[in-house]
């Protein structure tokens, strides 16, 4: 780690996004699990030195974790994640502070007991990491709309991921605390998707390909065929407790609990679509026929995500 962490600061420019503060929290974990699992050998003369060093090498590294997250916050605010990441530091210092001020005075259980504490802290209250999060994107979902009469591609992007942040950790109820937003939704919406369609925004990635999100694609149906069917509902990747979703991990539409697998169909429709408009992907299952409109996904060589849409049966 602290090899890497040199090749971090040679090249500072270039800073590395969402990767340092994960080594430096797996690191740490992995360190503190050898500094409590070797207690019984403390006596050992090898041990007891690696023991003694140990909270005072991961100090310097906290300095990383705290700028790389610190990076993270100042560009998009606080969230439950980002939260617990500086929570985590914050204990972390503490603890090795402590171990390394009292050395072998030091007790093993300030460890669990600490951790006891912190997690009380950060879980009640206002301070605590829902609150916080909550608070600081619904604010930050605020200025964008106060701010701005007309929104770039970018600031689209920034509504959109907020929306669907809210939605997923808080429940789209937290979106309606923004004023504008309220006023602009007017009638109560249920899923990030719904939302962001009646906000008209997108996401944005500055032109960057991100793994598994290197093609997003959206489409627009004037009206859906229903002639034949009875039914018709949305499905999207992150409603995972619908009937009917299509599940990333599995790479398969899922229906009653069953994996169907539609993506070599999928595959074909991208292929054959003309004039931007992907056609409807039609299958049998269980004797019953489904037409499915997608209108959202992220395709990556045939690996897709964020896929929803509407299918009718």
């Amino acid at each position: 780690l602290y090899a890497y962490a040199a090749k971090v600061l040679l090249n500072f420019g270039d800073w590395p996004q969402g990767e340092v503060a994960w080594l430096v929290i797996w690191f740490s974990v992995f360190s503190y699990l050898v500094f409590v699992l070797s207690y019984e050998l403390r006596s050992e003369a090898w041990v007891h030195r690696i023991r003694s060093w140990l909270p005072a090498l991961l100090l310097p590294q906290l300095g990383m974790l705290f700028y790389a997250i610190g990076l993270r916050i100042n560009q998009y605010d606080w969230t439950i994640n980002r939260y617990l990441v500086v929570a985590f530091g914050v204990w972390l210092a503490a603890v090795s502070v402590y171990y390394v001020w009292k050395r072998s005075q030091a007790v093993l259980v300030v460890i669990p007991a600490s951790l006891f504490v912190a997690m009380v802290i950060i879980a009640v209250g206002p301070w605590s990491m829902f609150a916080v999060a909550e608070r600081a994107q619904t604010e930050r979902l605020e200025r964008l709309y106060t701010n701005n009469e007309v929104f770039s591609e970018e600031q689209e992007g920034e509504v959109y991921s907020i929306v669907h942040y809210l939605c997923e950790y808080h429940g789209c109820q937290a979106v309606y605390q923004v004023p504008q937003v309220a006023r602009l939704l007017g009638e109560q919406y249920t899923y990030a998707w719904e939302i962001t369609e009646a906000l008209e925004v997108s996401p944005y990635y500055d032109g960057v390909a991100i793994p598994g999100r290197s093609n997003y694609r959206f489409f627009e149906y004037d009206s859906y065929n229903v002639a034949g069917y009875t039914t018709l509902d949305m499905f999207d990747s992150y409603l995972l407790d619908q009937s009917i979703y299509y599940s990333e991990e599995e790479q398969m539409l899922m229906i009653d609990g069953v994996g169907v697998d539609i993506n070599s169909r999928i595959y074909t429709a991208l292929e054959e679509m003309e004039g931007g408009q992907l056609p409807p992907i039609e299958f049998q299952f269980a004797g019953v026929s489904y037409r499915m409109y997608i209108t959202n996904i992220m395709d990556d060589d045939g690996y897709y995500e964020s896929v929803s849409g509407v299918i009718i049966y």
